[in-house]
């Protein structure tokens, strides 16, 4: 692992970014253990020593409860850098109360640090998506911990919690999605992913419906997110690109105000390419989401339950 590190800090076109730019980092499984991970992994304990070494975090989870979560402000935004790797129940448990992603102790610090922030935004950043998207046979994201990830989100919402938008990555394609918590006396939570940032992606989109996506996956290329925030007017806002191996944006900007992030405001049909409102609508009538329609028998498969994704 140390090896595989220094590699990185090796590459030629990385290292002016590197030297000049602050820099704040979670891990998913390559950096944790083997593929899948979960908090059994024997060698935990090495795996956080030595990313500790290479990423110089503001902090690393608390003094009686190990892990690389922490929280961060940054020009006046909130960062809830989560560890969905330490503390982790077995991916293939049953999705119910007792599976967990954060551990106990993790959950409490981010409903807590939650509670306390007064930041328009408040940033959730994890290694894999938060969308239901990978609900599915080796799902290995927030997709198969949905017992625990919607208990957060209907805390938002209990709470009064506004301005909180997700990032992640791990899901080999761009995707930008939302969870319809309008729906729930919530507001809309959008999932902001960039994924591959150096190797080729993935078309797992074919097989793969989120609750709802925003913006077709991107898979034609290594990607990266941009995020940018200006905090200089009347209206706050934040707006995200997804950019291309030669730095092009590939979608519409997304555009988000706090006005858009609180109890019982619906955003998501406006937001969404019409294209994508037009795909989910058709998938919701039991045809196929890019338009075949699936075989006899798929309509039975366990992620296709028939619900209101």
């Amino acid at each position: 692992m140390v090896d595989l590190y220094a590699r990185g800090r090796n590459v030629e076109r990385l290292e002016p970014l590197l030297r000049s730019t602050p820099q704040i980092a979670t891990w998913d499984d390559h950096d944790f253990g083997y593929n899948d991970s979960a908090g059994s992994n024997p060698f935990k304990v090495d795996s956080l020593r030595i990313f500790r070494s290479f990423w110089a975090n503001p902090s690393y989870g608390e003094a009686d409860n190990p892990g690389v979560y922490f929280r961060q402000q940054y020009g006046g935004v909130d960062f809830f850098v989560l560890d969905g790797r330490y503390h982790r129940s077995p991916t293939t448990q049953v999705d119910d109360a007792n599976k967990t992603m954060l551990g106990a102790r993790q959950k409490a610090w981010l409903k807590r640090e939650l509670k306390a922030s007064t930041a328009p935004f408040k940033i959730m950043a994890i290694g894999g998506g938060w969308s239901a998207a990978e609900n599915e046979d080796g799902g290995d994201s927030w997709g198969v911990f949905l017992t625990e990830r919607n208990e957060i989100f209907d805390f938002i919402r209990d709470e009064g919690i506004e301005g909180v938008v997700c990032i992640s990555g791990d899901s080999h394609m761009g995707e930008l999605n939302c969870i319809p918590w309008s729906s729930r006396g919530g507001y809309d939570i959008y999932d902001l992913c960039s994924s591959p940032l150096a190797q080729m992606p993935a078309s797992k989109n074919t097989r793969q419906a989120p609750e709802v996506r925003v913006r077709d996956t991107w898979t034609r290329s290594v990607n990266v997110g941009l995020l940018q925030f200006d905090l200089t007017g009347d209206t706050p806002r934040l707006t995200y690109t997804l950019h291309d191996v030669m730095g092009e944006p590939v979608w519409e900007p997304l555009e988000l105000t706090p006005d858009d992030l609180r109890n019982g405001v619906r955003t998501w049909d406006r937001k969404a390419d019409p294209k994508e409102v037009e795909r989910l609508e058709r998938f919701r009538a039991g045809k196929g989401y890019y338009g075949f329609d699936p075989p006899e028998g798929w309509p039975n498969h366990p992620y296709y339950d028939g619900s209101s994704r």
